[in-house]
């Protein structure tokens, strides 16, 4: 059988189908068709980006290109010991030591790929350890700059939106965040609330929409990908992953336009479509301390990928962790970021009995699960 018989009976056919448009599956399309691959990204709600667009946008990468360009480069032996204290044994030595290998190449060729993809580093947001061996007090958080969204055209709109709204103009670079909550206390904090004040007249003025952290990192790569021609298919969940006789994966069932659709993969199918933020019922199951409806992930996420991974026989792990972040949730209901909160100089936080129980400026992994 030839590979072309193998793809008989398929509606589409490309070389690697990607299932989610958040950061991972962005990225994994930009690289597929640099390698001169054919791509597809489908995704599954009416906005691409995932809890990417809704995140700080923060991509942890030590000795990344940007941290280079500043003359800094943390030792590579020194993270990965620091990455096997912090992770307890729940990750493989060698896969720590690969992603600390690979993260900076990675970062490098998106920089080489688009000028849209353009990343800096601000020293000072601290590893989240930074007294262990191997820690750091400068950090290895590497940002994207702000956007003006209207570059983005008819897919601004497209663009999953931020759980809640800063009014027009109000945004803050990725240097700027540390010195804006010392407002009280420095003049640099004070310079940022004049650059905010600025930024609104701009923007009244002339129409700009400029966003920052997780939004412009999901524009520039949505930017990037529309530059190389890359498709993208919105509203198509995937129903189920399909397989050949041998069980090997061939692509994927589609609903797109009111019907089923059979995308075949020659090379592979890349599932990058989240955990199971918003399925209450399968959170109950494996983090039973969660018992609402808590989360400010992607609203679309409800593990359907990892389901259709289980299907087909992939394994899974840490289905009981989170990426843990304290809120508040009001006598109305609505949930806030304890971010101000936990941020600002003497600031503390107490509980229900009024007693302080936590360092404010833990990582807030460890705030919610100390």
């Amino acid at each position: 059988m030839t590979s072309s018989d193998a793809f008989d009976g398929f509606d589409h056919v490309v070389d690697v189908l990607i299932v989610g448009s958040g950061g991972g599956g962005m990225t994994a399309a930009l690289t597929a068709n640099a390698s001169g691959l054919d791509a597809l990204v489908v995704e599954k709600s009416s906005h691409f980006g995932g809890s990417t667009a809704l995140s700080g946008g923060g991509i942890w990468v030590p000795g990344a290109p940007a941290q280079r360009r500043a003359g800094y480069a943390p030792d590579p032996d020194g993270v990965v010991e620091y990455l096997r204290l912090i992770t307890d044994g729940l990750v493989s030595e060698a896969r720590l030591r690969q992603y600390v290998e690979s993260s900076p190449h990675m970062l490098e060729f998106l920089e080489r790929l688009s000028p849209w993809l353009e990343f800096v580093w601000k020293p000072g947001y601290a590893d989240y350890y930074p007294e262990l061996p191997g820690g750091s007090e400068l950090g290895s958080t590497i940002n994207v700059p702000p956007i003006d969204l209207r570059k983005l055209g008819d897919d601004e709109e497209k663009l999953l939106k931020p759980l809640a709204l800063a009014p027009k103009g109000i945004w803050l670079g990725p240097k700027e965040l540390r010195s804006f909550y010392r407002i009280r206390q420095s003049w640099a904090g004070k310079g940022v609330l004049l650059k905010l004040i600025s930024r609104m007249v701009r923007a009244r003025l002339f129409g700009e929409r400029i966003a920052a952290i997780g939004q412009s990192l999901a524009a520039r790569l949505r930017l990037a990908m529309r530059e190389r021609g890359i498709p993208l298919w919105l509203d198509s969940p995937m129903a189920e992953l399909l397989t050949d006789a041998d069980g090997s994966v061939t692509g994927a069932l589609v609903e797109r336009d009111g019907s089923k659709q059979r995308i075949g993969a020659r090379r592979g199918v890349i599932v990058a479509s989240g955990g199971f933020d918003h399925d209450l019922a399968w959170r109950t199951e494996h983090q039973p301390v969660v018992d609402q409806e808590w989360s400010f992930g992607n609203p679309a996420s409800m593990g359907d990928g990892i389901r259709a991974g289980e299907r087909v026989g992939a394994a899974t792990g840490l289905l009981d962790e989170a990426w843990w972040f304290p809120a508040i949730q009001w006598p109305d209901g609505r949930m806030q970021f304890m971010l101000n909160e936990r941020m600002m100089p003497a600031q503390f936080i107490v509980n229900g009995e009024g007693k302080r129980f936590i360092n404010e400026a833990a990582p807030y992994m460890d705030f919610v699960t100390p």
